[in-house]
């Protein structure tokens, strides 16, 4: 079984609560991203929706900022060779964290933050390998290689939060946990960050 099939089947068995904490972990170790490829204005939008989401603000405010986030120039980028792509993907994870347990279907947006985060950190281990100007070099499908190191340590980072929920029965004991569980990998990839984007020949 995959790593993504995986951690979505641990998701279905999770209240809704448990599902939106996923989530925001996925969307908080992707700040680095979004502060370097959004606008000032997005990325402060950025970090407001990662404190309602942490707060568990009124789902109306974390509504009216998932409806703002949507709304931001960045979610006009056709083309990953655009760096604001880059900031649009981490928006949608994000998006995904604001609304998990909203509505009727938590394990979709826990689908959905999964796999963004999953993506997004394959996509650095690949333009870190491979440092060619984007849209040069063509991927054959069938040759799936094994995870990179980002896209491990964001494997691991998830299945460790799996973890810490399904022991937990208050959110507000769990928020802390899920937010130290994430902070090193956080930093670890602002540093890294820079690189990723020289690679893949991104400018702003």
């Amino acid at each position: 079984m995959s790593a993504f099939k995986e951690i979505v089947r641990g998701l279905r068995e999770f209240a809704p609560w448990q599902v939106q904490l996923f989530a925001t972990g996925c969307a908080q170790r992707l700040l680095p991203l979004a502060d370097a490829c959004a606008s000032e204005r997005t990325a402060r939008l950025y970090s407001q929706g990662l404190d309602a989401a942490w707060s568990a603000a009124s789902a109306a405010q974390r509504e009216e900022l998932a409806k703002s986030l949507e709304q931001v120039p960045e979610m006009s980028a056709q083309s990953s060779d655009e760096i604001e792509y880059w900031a649009l993907r981490s928006v949608l994870v994000l998006t995904c964290s604001l609304r998990a347990d909203l509505g009727e279907n938590p394990a979709k947006y826990g689908r959905g933050a999964c796999s963004g985060a999953l993506e997004l950190h394959e996509t650095i281990d690949d333009t870190l390998t491979h440092p060619e100007p984007t849209g040069t070099r063509i991927i054959d499908p069938r040759d799936m290689s094994p995870p990179g190191p980002w896209e491990n340590s964001e494997i691991t980072a998830e299945r460790a939060t799996l973890a810490l929920l399904r022991a937990s029965t208050i959110r507000e004991a769990a928020v802390s946990e899920v937010r130290s569980l994430s902070a090193d990998h956080t930093d670890d990839l602002r540093e890294v960050i820079p690189d990723f984007l020289r690679a893949g020949a991104w400018t702003g």
